[in-house]
């Protein structure tokens, strides 16, 4: 891999995938894969999924190319796919599967609690199921027992002293309703986001510094930052979020729903860095 596109991945995430695929007892090495490979395994590590479109974003190279090369590493027994032609996703064999907005949030019961129009894996062994052939790291992998876990049977859910949902399987916390927020921390966003709130329209590149300010160091849902800035879901996903997620200026906390009304995105410089 490039030297250059190593920054792209949290720290850590090569010299791990180097780790565990180092080529011995009939592993793949990850050194020897080629160029496409080795950056769709580590989208697939530090992201906890990788898709047709990603790859392709990251690496610029043709469609039937990178089919080729995902298909590849299934046949290998490497990546398990979900889903049909371009719009699968992939994740690593013995990784946890990418992140269901009902992992954090449980089974909404109550249709109009997302109503919108009123997010990563780290290199954190945690995740690596002990089971698998190829990631078969001591780890110990935490179930849906543990009183840590955003949600308890599909109900409780665990929120910090910020109010801010927590979550085994995020690196940081997730706003999802203003009003469950400290008065600190909901204060800090509505300073961060009044020029969107006082103003009819602004800026473009003010836009996206207040969505990377707010999104920094926390996950805001669709409908926690269209109730912050005052603007409709639609607008805020066909101008900005969406844009800036291929630009690699915000990630999706649940890459293989990138449409659903839950979804939470955070600031990528947010990622980079951390183990």
């Amino acid at each position: 891999m490039e030297f250059w596109m190593i920054d792209l991945f949290p720290t850590g995430t090569v010299e791990t995938l180097q780790q565990v695929f180092h080529g011995n007892n009939g592993k793949i090495n990850y050194k020897n894969l080629d160029h496409n490979s080795q950056v769709a395994l580590a989208v697939a590590y530090s992201e906890g999924m990788v898709n047709h479109e990603r790859l392709k974003q990251l690496t610029g190279e043709h469609s039937a190319d990178l089919s080729r090369t995902l298909s590849n590493l299934v046949d290998r027994q490497v990546l398990s796919k979900t889903g049909h032609s371009r719009g699968a996703v992939y994740h690593l064999v013995g990784l946890a599967p990418p992140l269901d907005p009902n992992d954090v949030f449980g089974t909404a019961t109550d249709s109009t609690q997302w109503d919108t129009n009123s997010t990563h894996l780290g290199v954190d062994s945690t995740h690596l199921d002990t089971s698998s052939a190829h990631l078969g790291v001591n780890s110990t992998r935490l179930n849906g027992s543990s009183t840590h876990l955003g949600v308890k049977n599909g109900k409780n859910i665990e929120r910090d002293q910020d109010g801010c949902i927590i979550s085994q399987r995020l690196k940081f916390p997730v706003v999802d309703k203003l009003d469950k927020l400290s008065d600190d921390l909901r204060g800090k966003l509505e300073h961060w986001a009044t020029d969107t709130r006082e103003k009819g329209k602004i800026p473009q590149e003010r836009m996206e510094q207040i969505l990377v300010s707010c999104c920094s160091q926390r996950y805001m849902t669709l409908a926690a930052l269209t109730q912050l800035l005052g603007r409709s879901a639609k607008t805020l996903r066909n101008y900005y979020l969406s844009r800036m997620v291929k630009e690699n200026k915000l990630q999706l906390a649940f890459p293989a729903k990138p449409n659903d009304p839950r979804q939470a995105y955070i600031a990528v410089e947010s990622l980079q860095g951390e183990g």
